[in-house]
């Protein structure tokens, strides 16, 4: 390459060569074009992936990102730039059913099955496990209507709601692969009641996890003891029951041993 032109008759020698002048000028009518193509990049491509907000300052938010992920994933943003199209195979929805009637669904079976199982099990002394805390809405349905019963719950990593945060000695952290089988020879089969909220949006993979995790669940219920899952769970000795009033079939499942 050329050495810089640093002197003032360098600079005039230069714009007397018209081809150097052309390509000046080249150079700098493709700068607004490049700069265009970056900013709409950014707009449309990095921004809605990274959650990037530019205001002074340059701030990465990982909730955001998850969101966004969230959002990716399920499907509502089928011509957003960036985000991954998704089967509807991935979504056990009906052609007139939202996937807003799908939440709701799931919520009110869950509170409908968790308070069965919180009267069927009553009687029972043993300690009520919460496999997944999330924002910790189960979790603080349970502690305002289970009395006299320990209830741990088990967690990657707490993100929950300040309100609904279980304290330190009740709070197993960790890998359930791991947390689980540690937990079998620290309580044994002891558990009154279980509930599992550990799958995401894909069934496919909620169906591999919870074939994978129903024989480390298993051996921490006590007999007549009951389990309360989101997903289909796969058990050798627990029975499943029937569902109670106001539930919904394939959005909640409970099991007896």
């Amino acid at each position: 390459p050329k050495p810089m032109l640093r002197s003032r008759t360098d600079n005039k020698a230069v714009m007397r060569n018209p081809r150097l002048v052309g390509r000046v000028l080249r150079s700098a009518l493709q700068l607004p074009v490049f700069f265009v193509t970056v900013s709409r990049a950014w707009d449309s491509i990095v921004k809605p992936l990274l959650g990037l907000k530019c205001r002074g300052i340059v701030k990465l938010r990982a909730m955001h990102l998850h969101k966004v992920l969230s959002f990716c994933h399920l499907g509502h943003a089928r011509h957003h730039p960036g985000c991954q199209q998704v089967s509807e195979r991935d979504f056990n929805v009906s052609d007139n059913q939202s996937r807003l009637d799908l939440f709701i669904d799931r919520m009110v079976s869950q509170r409908a099955c968790l308070d069965f199982a919180i009267d069927q099990t009553a009687d029972q002394t043993g300690p009520v496990f919460e496999l997944g805390l999330g924002n910790g809405r189960t979790y603080h349905h349970m502690m305002q209507r289970i009395q006299g019963r320990a209830i741990y719950v088990f967690e990657r990593a707490v993100a929950s709601h300040p309100d609904s945060t279980p304290s330190d000695d009740q709070l197993i952290l960790g890998d359930v692969r791991e947390t689980l089988p540690a937990s079998v020879e620290r309580f044994g089969a002891t558990a009154s009641l279980i509930h599992a909220d550990l799958g995401g949006h894909n069934r496919e993979k909620n169906d591999v996890f919870a074939r994978f995790v129903s024989p480390l669940i298993e051996p921490l219920l006590a007999p007549g003891g009951l389990m309360v899952s989101s997903d289909r769970m796969y058990f050798e000795g627990l029975s499943e029951l029937p569902l109670p009033e106001g539930a919904v079939e394939g959005r909640c499942f409970i099991y007896r041993r």
